[in-house]
């Protein structure tokens, strides 16, 4: 199925592609963004509210996309993120940013799982591994190449014009996927299933693991590039590092293409949280070589799990599966939405270190947790 539908492969990876370079570039890019919307880089990820709250949609179109096929709602995610490009590109100011994001954010939340629900229906679960690590590695391309853009238009363009740029790209992905074959749930998907979901104690489980995965994503991600520049590193070193944690991200995703379905898929997952919780310590030195080390270590131990997590969570929920995997993408975008929030307040107490204890207890967490799920599924999420 996967060679007979290589062209839907190679769409959705530039779906992926453009959904998550947006996602990133911000990461990178905080301090233009700061300075473009004259707000203090310490609070920068207020702007990023939301965006992140906006993932409350998500589940509503995972259950729409369970009755009524993936392909129309993946379309609707497509359309509602190509009008934020559109809302921030035409309005130019704060609010209109915050707003645009907003809209990106349902997009963002409902497609990061319904890609990997259509990818999961068209290719058995034994070369599901195959699936995940080219749908990674157009993340880590996306993590590659927006910091490199961003620092290349933080120079030369202004932010709307990025957006101009991305909302172009989204309508032609959009028009694409209108083609593509549709897939609909194997069963009939009523608020019965929902609820099954919902009182599920792995389902509840693994919602506290992605709880605790996200958590670095803010207070590591989004504050790195702010502590960088606070001590004086040069905006291009500063986009260097973000490029070496992508490059460490296209080898993450390379590792799970050719080695993930060989070893298992979560024994895979183990080994990227735990490189994630050692490559965090060093982040706060001013070291430059130990944070090149850190940082591609970073890359490959955090896009590893992030590559596994949403396929071997469709394994769970045959029935019901896009639902489970938006309500996923939920619990990702409130992380995020408390992240945002205190943040800000944990960078005014303790600075970056404390960034640091909290991203590495929460991965250590998640952890915990995640091992209890899967020794009951031995066998068959591998």
């Amino acid at each position: 199925m996967m060679k007979k539908n290589a062209w839907v492969m190679i769409l959705l990876m530039m779906l992926v592609f453009i959904i998550n370079f947006e996602y990133s570039v911000v990461m990178s890019l905080a301090p233009k963004i700061a300075s473009t919307y004259r707000i203090d880089g310490s609070k920068i990820t207020y702007l990023f509210i939301g965006f992140s709250f906006m993932g409350l949609f998500a589940p509503f179109l995972g259950y729409y996309a369970d009755r009524f096929g993936i392909k129309r709602l993946m379309i609707l995610g497509l359309a509602v993120f190509t009008l934020g490009a559109a809302v921030i590109v035409c309005f130019g100011n704060i609010a209109g940013y915050v707003i645009g994001r907003s809209f990106m954010g349902i997009g963002f939340y409902s497609l990061i799982s319904l890609t990997t629900s259509y990818m999961s229906s068209i290719v058995d679960y034994s070369r599901l591994g195959v699936a995940s690590g080219f749908h990674r590695l157009a993340v880590a391309g996306a993590f590659f190449a927006s910091p490199l853009v961003g620092s290349y238009f933080a120079a030369h363009y202004s932010v709307s014009t990025l957006y101009a740029l991305i909302g172009a790209v989204s309508i032609f992905l959009t028009g694409v996927t209108c083609f593509i074959p549709d897939v609909k749930s194997s069963a009939r998907m009523d608020f019965a299933n929902v609820k099954k979901i919902l009182t599920s104690k792995d389902a509840m489980k693994l919602i506290i693991v992605i709880f605790g995965l996200t958590i670095p994503s803010v207070y590591i991600f989004n504050y790195f590039s702010i502590y960088l520049s606070e001590n004086q590193f040069s905006q291009t070193f500063i986009s260097s590092l973000y490029s070496i944690i992508a490059v460490g991200s296209l080898i993450g995703g390379a590792v799970i293409l050719f080695v993930s379905d060989k070893i298992g898929k979560t024994r895979l997952a183990i080994y990227g949280i735990v490189l994630s919780v050692f490559a965090i310590f060093p982040l706060p030195v001013t070291y430059k070589p130990l944070l090149i080390v850190a940082s591609f270590m970073l890359g490959l131990g955090f896009d590893t799990i992030w590559g596994l997590i949403f396929p071997i969570s469709s394994k769970v929920f045959e029935t019901g599966k896009s639902t489970f995997l938006t309500i996923l993408s939920l619990a990702m975008g409130m992380t995020n939405v408390f992240s945002n929030i205190t943040a800000p307040l944990v960078n005014k107490a303790g600075g970056f270190h404390t960034h640091v204890f909290v991203a590495a207890g929460s991965l250590s967490i998640a952890l915990l947790i995640f091992y209890s799920v899967i020794r009951r599924y031995r066998g068959i999420l591998d």
